[in-house]
């Protein structure tokens, strides 16, 4: 039984070392590993809670480094931030949480925005008359 757990600890530990997850992807990742072997979800359960134990799984985390990422890559407003959020599988509230904690100013977004592209814009509306 120990040795399950930590054959899964080993294949968890590997996937992470790559970037940031949240718990679904490595769950997941986990239960595709395990399905033509003869170990129980349940195995998978104990993995997790290890991991969350040893504080490498937390989608509070997640979510914060995601949108900061994301915005430090790509101006994204926060409606864009939350429908990728939630494809992912994160839930509203650790969204709105993440969100009221640290807002995103949008303004500055589209300000910055229209800096870059402004010239762009305003040929588009004059040539549109």
């Amino acid at each position: 039984m120990k040795e399950n757990l930590s054959f899964l600890l080993k294949k968890a530990c590997f996937f992470l070392k790559f970037r940031s997850r949240m718990e679904k992807e490595i769950r997941d990742y986990l239960l595709k590993k395990i399905a033509k072997t003869y170990l129980s979800p349940q195995v998978v359960d104990r993995t997790i809670e290890k991991l969350k134990v040893a504080g490498l799984i937390d989608d509070r985390k997640f979510v914060d480094l995601y949108v900061k990422n994301s915005l430090a890559i790509k101006a994204k407003v926060r409606r864009q931030l939350r429908q990728e959020l939630l494809a992912k599988g994160i839930s509203q509230d650790l969204i709105d949480d993440d969100f009221s904690h640290s807002p995103i100013d949008e303004e500055r977004l589209a300000t910055d925005l229209l800096r870059k592209n402004g010239g762009s814009f305003l040929l588009f509306l004059f040539k549109r008359d």
